[in-house]
């Protein structure tokens, strides 16, 4: 049997059972199994995959209760599990003659069917480290947070060249708080990057140096306290008169006023650019009140529950027959960075003198749409789909800001006024 045949065959038959006694640390979930035989030999693997027990189907071994879109994430992650099984299975079978049910176990679990070489320092480990996030990418990991391991990794070896007199790596005994220090330093004086964009690349570095230190067999590597202290971003939005201004202007390119209306909707919806890329008609339910998108957004998995007012309503349809959209998506998408050049014109037509690119559209909708009309701060939380209230306590700022502005500038208006007035008989 040719490889490729036997790896579209389902080798084992894989059921799903759900153990009651494996409960979520911070809610009623409990933990899924995956059960099948090799040959006679039962085996359970832990599917990482949790599940309210109310909403789960023993005898289909699936989720067949409870929210539309949690039950299509469940399952499909299921199914995607039993095919890593499947994978595995004949990978293990392809590769190893002493084929054992604990070395297959292994390998589901920890995506390594051999005794790791013993590494000693940090640019080895490193390599090893992203083979081993590389395997992740589709499963629990975006391939950009891959790609950035892997710059992170480019700059630790140029790091470690220009600072070790050539070296390529460094033993694990050199890595300190100072070694991590001087990288922040020279990170941000090679490439002129900002606080804040060094600091992710220390973030990383230190990903991986813990991630040695709690996984390689005594080794010396002492633990790092390094404090991250975060700069705070003034995120350019678009105010009252700017937003009308943007949805007034008529604009004879076509493609400008394509990319306009996405951003438009962005600015009415607070979708960021991925989920309304893969935003599609199933993910818009009618309810006696009116009309809603129901996603799990892309980034946090958080589901996101929006009401869709006139103008994004308009959008929709407006777009609803376009020759260039997909089947059943709602707007014909281009690349972010395309649409990101665009606004650069399209604000520069509309004299709009910020920074704009697409993300600013979920900026102005949580501040100027909705915070600065009244809209609760933990109802903002659920509609933008933060996991955290204090990612959504980050725009309340930019509403204070905003506040004290234009209370200044009122202030300065009634001192005017009161000079003309003369109010004081001087």
């Amino acid at each position: 049997m040719g490889t490729k045949k036997l790896f579209e065959q389902n080798l084992v038959e894989v059921k799903f059972y759900m153990n009651k006694q494996k409960k979520a640390k911070k809610s009623s979930e409990k933990l899924i199994y995956a059960r099948f035989k090799h040959g006679e030999i039962p085996v359970q693997v832990s599917s990482q995959i949790y599940a309210d027990p109310d909403t789960w189907n023993p005898q289909l071994h699936c989720v067949d209760k409870g929210d539309r879109k949690t039950m299509m994430n469940i399952n499909s992650s299921l199914a995607f599990f039993a095919k890593t099984i499947n994978t595995c299975y004949c990978e293990l079978y392809l590769k190893k003659r002493d084929f054992s049910v604990d070395l297959l176990k292994q390998f589901i679990t920890t995506g390594k069917y051999e005794d790791d070489p013993e590494y000693t320092s940090l640019i080895a480990y490193f390599e090893y480290f992203n083979q081993k996030t590389k395997k992740r990418v589709g499963i629990d990991l975006e391939h950009k947070t891959y790609t950035r391991y892997e710059t992170a990794l480019t700059r630790t070896k140029l790091y470690i060249k220009r600072n070790y007199n050539g070296a390529e790596d460094v033993p694990f005994e050199k890595l300190n708080l100072e070694f991590v220090k001087f990288f922040y330093i020279d990170v941000r004086k090679e490439y002129k990057i900002a606080h804040n964009t060094a600091l992710k690349y220390v973030e990383k570095l230190l990903t991986v140096i813990t991630d040695a230190r709690d996984n390689i067999n005594n080794n010396p590597i002492r633990k790092i306290k390094y404090k991250f202290t975060w700069e705070e971003i003034d995120r350019d939005i678009l105010n009252d008169d700017e937003l009308l201004r943007m949805c007034r202007k008529r604009l004879v390119s076509q493609r400008l006023e394509e990319i306009r209306d996405y951003y438009i909707f962005a600015c009415f919806t607070g979708l960021a650019y991925i989920d309304l890329y893969n935003l599609t008609y199933d993910d818009i339910y009618t309810d006696q009140l009116g009309q809603y998108i129901d996603i799990r957004r892309h980034k946090t998995s958080c589901q996101s529950i929006i009401r869709l007012m006139e103008i994004p309503l308009c959008l929709i349809e407006k777009y609803r027959n376009h020759p260039k959209t997909n089947t059943n998506k709602v707007f014909p998408m281009i690349s972010n960075q395309k649409i990101n050049d665009y606004m650069k014109e399209i604000g520069a037509m509309c004299g709009i003198n910020k920074k704009l690119t697409f993300h600013t559209a979920r900026h102005t909708f949580a501040t100027t749409v909705s915070l600065c009309q009244g809209l609760p701060l933990e109802t903002l939380q659920k509609v933008m789909g933060h996991k955290s209230i204090r990612t959504t306590q980050i725009y309340a700022k930019i509403v204070d800001k905003k506040l004290h502005k234009d209370m200044g500038d009122l202030a300065e208006k009634i001192k005017e006024m009161n000079i003309q007035l003369n109010l004081n008989n001087k």
